[in-house]
């Protein structure tokens, strides 16, 4: 299903920000709609259209409309979860917020409490919110200083650009070094195999004829394939998910590192990996200058180097981040022209190394 950039609600003009996959075949879309500094979860389904949520209401996330008693709603994806910025003024214009807290489905709270208290070895080479568990649905998180590396690429001066990942190249081993604490999920190369393949059925859905679903999950077996083919290495700690809007950089106190939901125990290239493919995506969809998604790479191909994980490795999984990646943005009408383009190039390049 492809969706619309935009959509009328209540004769209002709303900017479909995000989409996820629906939870069945037949099933409506969960997305995130934005105006200005609103945000609003909604369902678009087949024959349908919009079917927007009520203000503060989510029947699967009964501790939203609480949570927005404190505070601002900033993201929110329906029935899994959101995010409402705690002591800033509820009219958006500027403010330090407190905190932050996640509402998440009845008792699942207490699962992120303990992923963030294992993510505390992070610590040692980065700045790291506590989590206090507010109920069986809600985390109160620790607002942390800083602008997002995401945003600071189009906003910091050359200098202040460079030494921020000069900063993350210095800090990321030392990150890695650090000693597990208690019991780490592990996430082996099978597991983003199956992610993979995964990814690869939702953007058939989404995307143009062009790219059917036989070629997108023949690609990401390819992918998957050369990731089984690397050597075994041993698992480091790892964020799973970082990328360029998980690093707040503060002049004063450096590097800031958020969401360690998904912390485990991995190859020490998944992260560089991501890392690395976030930097190509914001070069393609023109946030970041070629200079500047240059300078990331070469802070990362530098901490490669410093932590043993050589460019074939490297190269692997970063080509499994792009894959993936994109088949997250082939779903988001304002990223999907860029994902599109980026699957046709990953499917041509493995339907000619793969025969």
């Amino acid at each position: 299903m492809r969706l619309p950039r935009t959509v009328t609600w209540h004769g209002e003009s709303w900017r479909v920000a995000r989409a996820w996959p629906a939870r069945g075949t037949d099933a409506p879309v969960p997305v995130e709609l934005r105006r200005g500094d609103l945000v609003r979860g909604a369902h678009w389904g087949p024959g349908e259209g919009l079917q927007a949520l009520p203000e503060g209401v989510d029947p699967r996330l009964p501790g939203l409309t609480a949570a927005l008693r404190r505070g601002r709603l900033v993201s929110h994806r329906p029935g899994r979860r959101a995010v409402v910025r705690v002591g800033a003024p509820a009219d958006g214009a500027g403010g330090t917020a407190r905190s932050y807290e996640k509402v998440v489905r009845p008792g699942r709270a207490a699962a992120l409490v303990e992923a963030h208290r294992r993510g505390a070895v992070f610590a040692d080479a980065f700045v790291v919110g506590e989590a206090r568990l507010l109920s069986d649905d809600t985390v109160s998180f620790a607002a942390l200083p800083g602008a997002s590396v995401h945003e600071l690429g189009r906003t910091a001066d050359d200098g202040e650009w460079h030494r921020l990942w000069a900063t993350w190249a210095d800090a990321w081993p030392a990150a890695v070094a650090s000693a597990p604490v208690g019991d780490w999920p592990r996430h082996e190369v099978s597991d983003e195999c199956t992610v993979l393949e995964t990814w690869a059925g939702h953007a058939a859905s989404a995307t143009d004829g062009r790219l059917t679903a036989d070629a997108l999950q023949a690609t990401a077996r390819r992918i998957g394939d050369r990731l089984r083919a690397l050597p075994r290495v041993r698992a480091v700690v790892s964020h799973r998910d970082l990328h360029d809007q998980q690093l707040l950089w503060d002049a004063d106190r450096g590097l800031a590192l958020i969401d360690l939901d998904t912390s485990a125990l991995a190859d020490p290239a998944l992260d560089l990996g991501n890392l690395a493919a976030h930097a190509d995506l914001a070069r393609a969809q023109g946030r970041w200058t070629p200079e500047r998604a240059a300078t990331a790479g070469e802070a990362i191909a530098q901490t490669a180097d410093a932590i043993e994980v050589s460019p074939e490795r490297l190269d692997a999984w970063r080509t499994a981040a792009r894959f993936r990646v994109a088949c997250v943005h082939s779903l988001r009408p304002d990223g999907r022209a860029v994902a599109e383009h980026e699957l046709r190039t990953l499917v041509a390049e493995h339907t000619r190394d793969g025969g």
